[in-house]
């Protein structure tokens, strides 16, 4: 009984199944052109081509489309998130999130912006040493 399962178990992993359907495609438009070339007429296999030569066409539209489209969409989402506003905004989300590999780094930087102010004239007063010393203003000094 174990080797049945175990049998089963083997014919169903995520490969053995995708390998399967693809043979199972292949087969089916292999049996289905076997078929159509033995028992159908030249109309009905100019008909297939046709039908495939339809596809392609429209294949190449959406590529096409797609070649235009897709720049134009980078370009503004580039334009987008380039603007100042994006940027702090997504500085602070680092800056917030501890599991960001860089949120320290980003701190640092947040730090950095805020000495470098003209109207900020006394030092920067931070807990964490590393925080200080990553940060490049000789405001920004441990507590």
């Amino acid at each position: 009984m174990n080797s049945i399962i175990d049998f089963l178990k083997s014919i169903s992993s995520p490969n053995v199944a995708a390998i399967r359907h693809a043979l199972t495609v292949v087969f089916t438009l292999l049996a289905t052109v076997g078929v159509i070339s033995v028992t159908g007429t030249p109309k009905v296999i100019d008909q297939i081509v046709t039908v495939i030569q339809a596809g392609g066409v429209i294949a190449g539209a959406i590529a096409t489309f797609l070649g235009i489209v897709v720049p134009i969409i980078n370009a503004w989402y580039a334009s987008w998130s380039a603007q100042d506003k994006q940027q702090i905004k997504r500085v602070e989300e680092i800056a917030n999130d501890p599991s960001k590999p860089r949120s320290i780094e980003a701190k640092a930087a947040i730090l950095d912006a805020a000495a470098s102010l003209p109207e900020v004239t006394t030092p920067i007063k931070v807990d964490d040493p590393t925080l200080a010393n990553l940060a490049n203003s000789p405001l920004v000094k441990t507590s």
